[in-house]
């Protein structure tokens, strides 16, 4: 039942951030990896209250990998959405026509993080939040052990970590995904679904598949 799912306050946000490692300046400017899915977008949402209280700045980042027709019509939401809240807006793209398609998401996270750093370096902006919540930090977890990494590789996405003196940030990765559609919800704000996510061509589309009908199964046998 939707109305049992509780969004994310405010309060419970500025806690989640005040517990973790996040270090900021005086006045903070921010940086948002923004995608159009209900993940980023939950997290532009409550960042958007948190940065005006703290008398800082946000930059919504929009990278473009040129691999979906879908892509401009994200690119354009995510414009949209920063003149609305009067926010900072850069879209970057992935300029490579060398792609190798046996490798194509591991080449595509590389570049995107690569320009972000780069592009976070050029505007001295030290902190970098991204929409990863719990269910991705599950499926990292299972993909991981699947392909049978050592004890000490089988580690989650951290919630932060540093890339060339960049603060890596994802205050949501103790949340389920649910929260965070219910958060857009409330907020009464619509996003945008990545068709990809659903192409079972990807090893995540199918993790998450099989995380699904496990949950499914579990349900099923404590109602019994």
């Amino acid at each position: 039942n939707k109305l049992l799912i509780k969004p994310i306050s405010e309060k419970e946000f500025e806690l989640i951030l005040s517990k973790s490692n996040f270090t900021c300046e005086k006045f903070p400017h921010v940086a948002i990896g923004f995608s159009g899915g209900s993940d980023s977008l939950a997290l532009l949402l409550l960042m958007k209250d948190w940065i005006k209280s703290h008398d800082g700045s946000l930059t919504i980042i929009y990278f473009n990998h040129k691999l979906r027709k879908e892509s401009l019509n994200e690119l354009k939401f995510a414009k949209n959405l920063a003149y609305k809240f009067k926010f900072h807006f850069k879209a970057l793209e992935w300029n490579s026509k060398n792609q190798k398609k046996n490798s194509i998401m591991q080449q595509a996270r590389e570049i995107r993080y690569k320009e972000i750093i780069n592009y976070c370096k050029d505007k001295k902006i030290i902190s970098f939040m991204t929409g990863h919540h719990f269910d991705d930090s599950l499926e990292t977890f299972v993909m991981r052990k699947k392909r049978k990494f050592a004890t000490l590789g089988l580690s989650s996405i951290p919630e932060t970590h540093y890339k060339k003196n960049l603060q890596i940030i994802r205050p949501l990765i103790g949340i389920e995904k649910k929260r965070l559609i219910q958060t857009c919800l409330l907020k009464n704000y619509k996003w945008m679904d990545d068709i990809s996510n659903k192409n079972s061509i990807f090893e995540r589309v199918r993790i998450r598949k099989e995380l699904r009908v496990l949950n499914k199964k579990s349900r099923i046998l404590l109602s019994n």
